[in-house]
This record gives C-alpha cells, sequence and structure tokens, in this order.
C-alpha cells in the first residue's frame, strides 16, 4: 500500500515538473499564445499571457483535487 502511496507523489511531482516545459513549448505557444512582434529582421514569436498560464497550471491542480475526491468515493462507496 505503501508503495502505491509513493508512487503516486512520484507521478504527481513529475507532473507538476513537466508543465513548465509544455508552457513553454514552441507549438504550445503558438497555439494558444498571443504573437508578439520582435525586433526587425526577426521572427514573430508568440507569449502566453500570464493570466492564461495561471489558468492551465490552476486546472492542473484542480483536477487533482477533483481526482482525488471522485477517487476516494470509488475506493471506499461507504463514504457517501
Amino acid at each position: 500500500m505503501m508503495v502505491f502511496s509513493a508512487f503516486g507523489g512520484i507521478l504527481f511531482g513529475y507532473d507538476t515538473g513537466t508543465i513548465s516545459g509544455i508552457l513553454r513549448m514552441d507549438d504550445w505557444l503558438r497555439t494558444f499564445g498571443d504573437p508578439v512582434s520582435g525586433t526587425p529582421g526577426h521572427d514573430l514569436r508568440f507569449e502566453l499571457p500570464t493570466a492564461l498560464e495561471s489558468v492551465v497550471v490552476s486546472l492542473l491542480f484542480a483536477g487533482t483535487v477533483v481526482g482525488e475526491y471522485h477517487a476516494s468515493k470509488c475506493v471506499s462507496p461507504s463514504s457517501y
């Protein structure tokens, strides 16, 4: 039982750590970011607004909380 709990903690930490890399991926920024004009002669670059970045990170945590609640109901049906 403790091994499963430890593995869940590792996955949660890995999940949280990878979101920063995903938010900086070029394809992600082109899809969800706003175009920002760079210096003349350089390519157009994209940036993610800080409000949208905050929402993405917050939804990751909110999904964890909701998933934990529903998982506890599946494991212990008498907890309703």
